[in-house]
């Protein structure tokens, strides 16, 4: 898959794949029971179809969950391999982490990654 076959698939499950959001965690389980994404984790398992195991979120007002957090290298391959822009990526996290929806983030990655469509990920 191209990059920018990559973003479009990430923008349509971030503005429509009806997915909870978390803070602080690629994949979480709030205290409802329901799971919840970054939207990292939407990237890493909804567009790229990696498979991350979900971790106990103890506070959901907060930034605090116990356990695994995905294959070590998740957050490097994402922003090295996939994104290929450190501090954009970090923007796309405080962004999730500070209370923007998902939509809200869709826009942003939209108008500020711009991915190199010949290049593919695998």
């Amino acid at each position: 898959m191209t990059k920018a076959e990559i973003k479009a698939k990430w923008l349509e499950e971030l503005r429509h794949g009806g997915h909870e959001q978390v803070p602080g965690t690629l994949k979480g389980i709030k205290s409802d029971g329901t799971i919840g994404y970054c939207c990292l984790g939407v990237l890493e398992e909804k567009v790229l179809g990696n498979q991350i195991t979900a971790v106990q979120l103890l506070d959901p007002d907060e930034d605090l969950y116990l356990g695994y957090d995905g294959p070590e290298g998740t957050y490097v391959r994402l922003k090295e391999d996939v994104i290929g822009d450190w501090s954009l990526t970090d923007v796309f996290i405080e962004k999730n982490d500070n209370g923007c929806t998902f939509p809200e983030i869709a826009d942003y990655i939209e108008y500020n990654w711009n991915p190199d469509a010949e290049e593919t990920v695998e």
